[in-house]
């Protein structure tokens, strides 16, 4: 058995690994799944998604990662289709309270395994990115209209207060007390 970030791969009867060539892809998540949940190969991208796994749990069990479709849904399924497709579409994996993260991906069935081919979808990344930066730019404006403002209330504050000091000198030579020591 080997482990990597904390999750033991159980490797046995498993006739072929997951190709070195796709090993250390980050952007693409491939792992062959026993039907029971045993992880028993998956490269970085996979293993990418488990990072709120418990370091202290030592089994491969995943099942819980797949937040929506939910494992059972698919892993007791078969087909008879020549592709060998269970399941095709968007995967949601997560754990517990932490974040969910969506990728495209497609399921297999891989003997008696399942085989999970599943990638970011870079094309909605990119527009995230665009929006991110439109918003970072936006709050960048905002800031810097913050300070502005906060400048021009200071400087208000300091016109206010000079005028009720000249209001409380001029009420104060106007008053009837004032005008009888002028008399």
């Amino acid at each position: 058995m080997n482990t990597w970030n904390d999750i033991e791969v159980v490797e046995e009867s498993l006739e072929q690994p997951i190709p070195a060539s796709i090993r250390d892809l980050a952007a693409v998540a491939v792992a062959v799944i026993g039907r029971d949940g045993t992880l028993r190969d998956a490269n970085r991208g996979f293993f990418n998604l488990t990072a709120n796994r418990d370091p202290g749990e030592t089994t491969a069990d995943v099942r819980d990662l797949f937040v929506n479709p939910r494992f059972y849904q698919f892993a007791a399924r078969h087909t008879k289709r020549r592709d060998r497709v269970i399941y095709r579409g968007i995967l949601n994996f997560g754990r517990g309270d932490g974040p969910v993260v969506s990728l495209k991906g497609t399921i297999y069935t891989h003997d008696d395994d399942l085989l999970v081919v599943a990638e970011y979808d870079v094309a909605e990344l990119e527009r995230l990115s665009a929006t991110l930066w439109r918003l970072n730019q936006d709050l960048e404006e905002n800031q810097h209209e913050v300070v502005r403002l906060r400048r021009e209330v200071k400087h208000e504050r300091t016109l206010a207060a000079a005028a009720l000091r000249d209001r409380d000198t001029l009420l104060e030579a106007l008053s009837p007390r004032n005008e009888s020591r002028n008399t």
